[in-house]
């Protein structure tokens, strides 16, 4: 049976603890600090990704995402002692029924065009389930217009002035560097490009230091060297006239090698 619950991985998850499943329930005042706070962690260094993801999800959230059925199942279980999260799930969804149902089978939405990316029909969307921290239980529509206003702020910001922050990472380390500074530059009000140099081909980077107006690079250290895909993107930065003026640091994690 359709559940219409997304799986939605990094996407709209918060660190924030369910001691059980009787406990699912979060209020949006709760969650929303949370939110921003894993965004700007996670996400907001890679805005247009996120961006990107979001139109093509192309979710329509459904009215049993509303706070009425939880307080309706909590107010009638208490004889029973309680309500588990699979009776949570099926009474939000089209498991059980009622408006998630019919406002489903109502729904009639052919293919359309958002930001350019052509979705499929509009997806119903009861809750989201994140790979961290609780379901959108009664904050499923406010939590996907957060997320867009989210994206469309880091577009904006990382428009306006953007710094370039390049690295590649051997066990992690120097990735969660690149995350910290990420989000010290953006805190400061500036936008930001994160260029992964084993991911990205070297026309991506190209462009990417076409739009920056400054950028730091960071590495790990193999054997007392750098790795070929930083010292092949560093070569390409350095070989640009322009960027040879652009403000730049460097990062990195090692020291086990002997640097």
């Amino acid at each position: 049976a359709t559940t219409n619950v997304a799986f939605t991985g990094k996407f709209f998850s918060t660190h924030v603890e369910i001691q059980s499943d009787r406990d699912a329930k979060v209020s949006w005042e709760n969650a929303l600090p949370e939110h921003r706070h894993y965004f700007e962690c996670m996400l907001a260094p890679v805005d247009s990704h996120a961006e990107t993801a979001l139109n093509r999800l192309g979710a329509k959230p459904l009215a049993d995402s509303g706070y009425w059925p939880l307080e309706g199942l909590a107010a009638s279980s208490k004889q029973g002692g309680g309500i588990n999260f699979n009776q949570l799930v099926r009474k939000l969804t089209l498991q059980g029924g009622g408006t998630a149902a019919a406002a489903a089978a109502a729904s009639n939405e052919g293919p359309r065009v958002v930001a350019g990316y052509r979705t499929a029909t509009a997806r119903p969307v009861a809750l989201f389930a994140p790979l961290h921290g609780p379901p959108s239980f009664g904050y499923t529509t406010q939590l996907l217009d957060t997320y867009r206003k989210y994206t469309s702020a880091a577009a904006e910001q990382r428009k306006a002035c953007s710094v370039g922050i390049l690295y590649a990472s051997a066990y992690g380390h120097t990735a969660s560097l690149a995350q910290a500074i990420a989000r010290g530059v953006q805190r400061s009000g500036l936008g930001i490009e994160m260029v992964n140099c084993e991911i990205l081909s070297a026309s991506q980077i190209d462009e990417v230091m076409e739009r920056v107006e400054g950028f730091a690079i960071g590495s790990p250290t193999l054997a007392g060297n750098m790795p070929t895909p930083v010292a092949t993107a560093l070569g390409r930065v350095v070989s640009t006239p322009g960027n040879k003026t652009k403000p730049c640091g460097v990062f990195g994690s090692f020291g086990w090698s002997g640097e």
